[in-house]
Order: C-alpha cells, then sequence, then structure tokens
C-alpha cells in the first residue's frame, strides 16, 4: 500500500516537473544536451524523491506508532 502511494505521489510530482521545466530542455538540447542525459536527469530525480518519500514514510509511520505502544 505504501509503495503505491509514493508511487502515485512520484508520479504526480515528476509529471508537474516535466511541465514545469519544458523551457529548461528546449535550452539543455539547443546547447547540446544529448536527449538521453535529460531523461537521464529525469528518472535520477525521480529515483532520488522515491527514495525520499518512502523513507518519510516509514519514519513518520513508527513515529506516531511508538507512543501508542505500552509498556
Amino acid at each position: 500500500m505504501i509503495l503505491l502511494i509514493v508511487f502515485f505521489a512520484v508520479t504526480n510530482t515528476l509529471s508537474m516537473t516535466v511541465v514545469e521545466r519544458t523551457r529548461e530542455t528546449g535550452t539543455l538540447l539547443a546547447l547540446g544536451t544529448l536527449p538521453r542525459q535529460i531523461v537521464r536527469n529525469f528518472v535520477l530525480e525521480g529515483m532520488i524523491m522515491g527514495i525520499a518519500h518512502i523513507h518519510f514514510i516509514v519514519f513518520h509511520r513508527y513515529s506516531y506508532a511508538a507512543p501508542t505502544r505500552t509498556l
């Protein structure tokens, strides 16, 4: 379930990033950057966001669950 939530969060964030960075991508292409380098940058950004989301969710899940445990 957590992975599904992370998937949708990262997909939404990345789609917005692509739309917002269209001009920057065009400039990079005009300067001679290979399309695969641009795609690699977006993929790496998505991986970093996914890992960050997973760590955030897991940390908050256990930080909220810890105080409810009884000794």
